[in-house]
């Protein structure tokens, strides 16, 4: 491999850290491992962590609590792929950290950068944004003696469901960000 890797595993209560310049690292409470971690929710050999054309691979050697990645058990003996969006969880309690940064989804990415632009720029006190409606491209739609129901007048208008979708789903991030920015 060359360079070093730091993994840890991380539950709400302990953190255990291993750094390895090998290709492979074998995870479990067992001597034998490479990065050993004595605790009973895992395995003896619990899954083989590996880099391969600087991709990373956890394959799960027959645990008896498994892993999950994206919240989806893996197969035992099977080599899956793990990416930076991939939530690496070994028998539903230790949360898998490469090279210090957890392999999280875009929602934890998007609460990082909103905590670290704080720390960079801690004056700034307010966000402010204006959404601008295309009001020419409204259609009419004519209304049956009988009240559609809710999911009918959604279909009729899919531009504005969509407009009013994004601008909802716009609100929620920026309100993320504005509450944690202001702490």
């Amino acid at each position: 491999m060359g360079e070093s890797v730091k993994l840890t595993l991380t539950s709400p209560t302990e953190s255990f850290t291993h750094h390895s310049s090998e290709n492979s690292v074998r995870i479990g409470r067992s001597q034998k491992c490479e990065f050993n971690i004595p605790r009973e929710d895992l395995s003896r050999e619990h899954c083989l962590f590996e880099v391969v054309d600087n991709e990373y691979f956890v394959t799960d050697l027959g645990s008896k609590n498994g892993i999950t990645i994206d919240r989806i058990r893996i197969d035992q003996n099977v080599r899956t792929k793990i990416t930076n969006d991939s939530v690496v969880v070994f028998s539903n309690l230790y949360t898998l950290k490469i090279n210090g940064f957890e392999v999280k989804s875009k929602m934890d990415m998007i609460a990082t950068a909103a905590a670290a632009a704080k720390k960079a720029s801690p004056d700034v006190q307010t966000v402010s944004f204006a959404l601008d409606f295309d009001h020419t491209t409204e259609k009419k739609v004519s209304i049956p003696k009988r009240a559609p129901r809710r999911s009918r007048e959604i279909a009729a208008e899919p531009q504005n469901y969509e407009t009013v979708k994004m601008a909802l789903g716009f609100a929620v991030i920026v309100g993320f960000v504005i509450y944690h920015a202001l702490g």
